[in-house]
């Protein structure tokens, strides 16, 4: 038996609903099987504590053996394993009407804040061209350890989590800090999720969207304007211009 097929093996066995019977001697692969299985269940209690205490008694449990069975990982890097279990238990869990409604929100925010922990926060260019100082004529930048949420829990606040519909901004500041979650408008969070894709200058976004909105570029809304993008630039959600 070839390496590659040694590797299927393996994950046949760990990640098979019901193990296959071990022939004679190999009763320590099923012992293997619990170790792995049992690892990941431990990554997902560090990286998303609240949501798995929100769900009933061995809920997490089920999940990552549908998870497994069906929609295994395929990632190298075991902290992406968050991810891949949380893209593929979060349909049933939004419907599963025995769970807390909130859990799929919460799922969504944990694994927001988890990945902003290993995101960098000055990307390099494309081109590899230096970053520029901030301008209306020219394409925003913003910080790549960024996020946009639209929840309809208060899954950001301490406490009860309260129905209603919140835009969230998520940010983590620099490598020495842990991600900051700011409560946005709705007018703002469509504005910072134009600002992130960097596809138009500022000027014309900022057009756009006041077209979208109705809204009448004037004193006051210039001034409001100007006001967030100082807020932006100071907490380093927006950087510059290229």
């Amino acid at each position: 038996m070839g390496l590659v097929d040694v590797q299927r093996e393996l994950v046949r066995l760990c990640f098979a609903a019901q193990p296959p019977l071990p022939a004679a001697g190999e009763g320590g692969l099923l012992v293997y099987r619990e170790l792995v299985r049992e690892r990941m269940l431990g990554q997902l209690r560090v990286a998303l504590p609240r949501s798995c205490a929100l769900l009933p008694e061995g809920a997490l449990e089920r999940a990552v053996a549908l998870h497994l069975a069906h929609e295994p990982p395929r990632t190298r890097y075991f902290r992406e394993l968050v991810g891949c279990f949380v893209a593929s238990a979060l349909p049933a869990c939004q419907a599963d009407a025995s769970l807390d409604p909130a859990c799929g929100d919460l799922l969504r925010y944990e694994l927001a804040l988890w990945e902003l922990l290993d995101c960098e926060e000055h990307p390099a260019d494309s081109h590899g061209s230096v970053r520029e100082e901030f301008s209306f004529d020219k394409r925003p930048v913003t910080s790549a350890a960024l996020r946009l949420l639209t929840v309809s829990h208060s899954v950001h606040l301490p406490g009860e989590l309260q129905a209603g519909t919140y835009f969230l901004c998520l940010h983590r500041p620099s490598d020495a800090e842990r991600p900051v979650t700011y409560t946005l408008t709705k007018v703002t969070h469509a504005f910072l999720q134009q600002l992130m894709r960097g596809e138009d200058t500022l000027t014309h976004t900022v057009k756009q969207l006041a077209t979208q909105s109705g809204a009448t570029i004037d004193t006051a809304y210039l001034d409001a304007l100007c006001e967030t993008l100082a807020q932006f630039l100071e907490r380093g959600i927006l950087l510059g211009s290229r």
